[in-house]
């Protein structure tokens, strides 16, 4: 059986440190420093939306040629990572288009 020989000290502590916490006031926020977050955070975020309008901007016609050079995603096969660090994306071999079978039996 283990004996937890650390508790009954720690036992000392508990009282005293309730004590003290009871008798501390949680910290009152000023009104004004609220009102100074609230518009720092209104300007980030306007900041934030320009810099991803310009962005969107920048970056739309990059991905349409993409686009235009992928297709469909579902022609190629998982991205492989060379030991180099080189990305290797294969298209997947292309599905030869199923023959008819003829029935076993001729009627």
């Amino acid at each position: 059986m283990v004996r937890l020989t650390y508790i009954k000290p720690m036992k000392r502590f508990l009282i005293p440190t309730l004590c003290a916490l009871a008798l501390t006031t949680p910290a009152q926020a000023d009104p004004k420093d609220w009102e100074d977050l609230r518009k720092g955070l209104e300007l980030l975020s306007k900041d934030t939306q320009k810099f991803f309008e310009s962005w969107v901007d920048d970056i739309g016609p990059l991905l349409n040629s993409l686009r235009d050079k992928v297709d469909d995603l579902g022609h190629y096969a998982p991205p492989e990572v060379l030991p180099n660090g080189d990305i290797i994306l294969r298209r997947k071999p292309e599905k030869p288009a199923p023959t008819a079978q003829k029935p076993s039996i001729e009627i």
